[in-house]
């Protein structure tokens, strides 16, 4: 059996957990999950605002009228640093939603390619994050994604609602990262 995408895995436990649409912007770095999105149309639907605002807003609405949490989507640096006041309306009025936040290759930690938050520690926006959510998860392997989604959904919905937090890098969406075969790079000190 192939092992499957991170982005494939994300998009089969949205559909196993009965979360039927997801609210986003497609951008660089979560590009990778617009595939499996596609493919799994007829179970999931994708809905693409016009700013990750919306996005997170439409989110918390689906859940105060139907109950039932969506997930919201957004690329990495300006996109996900957009879903913040409406995660802190979530929070404040208990609606439940995963709010996936797609981050830098791992490979490009502290290198500032894609507007990543970054200047206290690499690829920090889950702290940024982290006051507007229940909790924040930021998996740092593939084969731990599905271990971050069921904790996220089980927090979401566990005492009072509220959203919860997935930063996925963006090297999950397009493949499968192993890191037995990057070969790393020796240590030089500055002289």
């Amino acid at each position: 059996m192939p092992k499957m995408k991170g982005a494939e895995l994300i998009v089969e436990y949205l559909i196993a957990n009965d979360i039927p649409y997801v609210f986003g912007i497609c951008g660089h770095g979560n590009v990778g999950m617009l595939d499996p999105l596609y493919q799994a149309r007829d179970r999931i639907t994708l809905i693409s605002p016009r700013h990750e605002q919306v996005a997170a807003h439409m989110a918390d609405a689906y859940f105060r009228v139907k109950h039932k949490p969506v997930a919201t989507l957004t690329s990495c640096g300006p996109g996900s640093c957009n879903i913040i006041m409406p995660l802190a309306c979530a929070l404040a009025d208990s609606s439940a939603m995963i709010a996936i936040t797609a981050n830098v290759p791992t490979s490009q930690f502290n290198r500032s390619p894609f507007q990543e938050i970054n200047k206290h520690f690499q690829a920090d926006f889950v702290n940024v994050v982290r006051p507007v959510v229940k909790r924040s998860y930021q998996p740092t392997r593939v084969d731990m994604l599905p271990l971050a989604l069921r904790q996220a959904a089980t927090t979401m919905l566990s005492g009072r609602p509220g959203p919860v937090n997935v930063d996925v890098r963006s090297t999950y969406c397009e493949g499968e990262e192993n890191d037995k075969s990057r070969k790393e790079r020796p240590i030089v000190a500055n002289r």
